[in-house]
């Protein structure tokens, strides 16, 4: 309501006096952070999924490179049969692997994972068990 406010006044002084008034959009939901880490939980034999630092609400992309990426590709491989070499790099392979799992599990299927992806996933289990489960 404000910012309807203010662009109807920054549009009547720019008409009236010939000068431009710039607004800055409002600010978007804060970005959240790269995964950089993987956690594993239930003990040694536990999932072992993307974090940042520990916490779960993060994302990932064509770029990033970390144990986050190496976890997300175990899952992928392990989990989902999809085939991609699992190196820590999200690269294209990663993403194609990633949209069609994506599309599996019911969440948008864009090739970026985040928290609603990672949810709904199962992720492979630690300690070179066979095996996946959910992050719990």
């Amino acid at each position: 309501m404000m910012t309807k406010r203010l662009r109807a006044i920054a549009v009547a002084t720019a008409i009236a006096g010939g000068s431009a008034v710039v607004l800055a959009p409002a600010p978007a939901q804060a970005a959240l952070p790269n995964c950089n880490t993987s956690t594993q939980s239930g003990g040694p034999i536990g999932p072992r999924f993307a974090t940042f630092s520990g916490n779960k609400n993060c994302v990932m992309g064509v770029g990033n490179a970390s144990s986050g990426v190496w976890a997300l590709q175990m899952s992928l491989r392990y989990c989902y049969g999809q085939n991609l070499t699992v190196d820590s790099a999200f690269g294209n392979q990663t993403r194609n692997a990633l949209i069609n799992v994506q599309r599996t599990v019911g969440t948008s299927a864009d090739g970026v994972y985040g928290p609603a992806t990672g949810g709904r996933m199962v992720w492979s289990l630690g300690g070179g068990l066979p095996g996946c489960a959910p992050w719990g």
